[in-house]
């Protein structure tokens, strides 16, 4: 069957956006969402490969594997972490406050869990989604059903004021600094094939 999010091509669009964004963004860390397990784990590849060091946490990935992301992103030993739905309830990144859709999720229950990363405990956070032109109404109806404010188109430069943050802890700085000093491949990897089934 053909995927619900798009082809490679797609993907790779929404990746390249994505990395656009990131290298705009003074954020922390940072949480991205994927419908599939097979993108997740080429998108972790694609942003660490780009400056970026990311882990992906998918549900049929060993449970010490994904408790070691887990704990790298806690520890912040990771500057993003990229996950299937597997992630998205009941689990508290104090330091994420920016969270990206790559693709939409299938229901509105899950979007609002996804978007819920982001901004916790008083901070502030941004929450962006990359759609084609064919999933913008989809979007629309689950930032209704969330009640979540309004719909934007992403500017060109996102006001820092936005999903600006507490100080971090000297300890935090200097892992952040690290983190940014992360290198970077020549190439990216290229992106999966859209998979044959909807499962995640």
């Amino acid at each position: 069957g053909r995927s619900l999010n798009g082809g490679a091509a797609v993907a790779a669009a929404k990746a390249s956006a994505l990395l656009t964004l990131l290298g705009s963004l003074a954020f922390h860390q940072a949480a991205v969402f994927c419908n599939h397990k097979a993108r997740a784990e080429w998108l972790a590849d694609t942003l660490t490969a780009a400056g970026f060091p990311a882990a992906y946490l998918s549900g049929d990935r060993p449970q010490t594997e994904r408790m070691q992301a887990m704990e790298s992103v806690r520890g912040f030993k990771l500057r993003v972490i990229v996950s299937t739905d597997v992630m998205a309830r009941g689990v508290d990144l104090e330091r994420v406050n920016v969270v990206a859709n790559l693709d939409l999720p299938h229901e509105a229950a899950t979007y609002v869990h996804r978007v819920g990363r982001t901004g916790r405990f008083g901070s502030l956070g941004i929450s962006v989604s990359y759609v084609t032109a064919s999933e913008l109404e989809t979007l629309r109806g689950f930032v209704e059903a969330a009640q979540a404010g309004e719909l934007e188109p992403l500017p060109a430069t996102i006001p820092h004021d936005l999903y600006a943050f507490e100080p971090l802890t000297d300890a935090d700085q200097g892992a952040l600094e690290l983190l940014k000093a992360a290198p970077r491949a020549a190439l990216l990897p290229p992106p999966p094939p859209p998979p044959t089934t909807t499962t995640t």
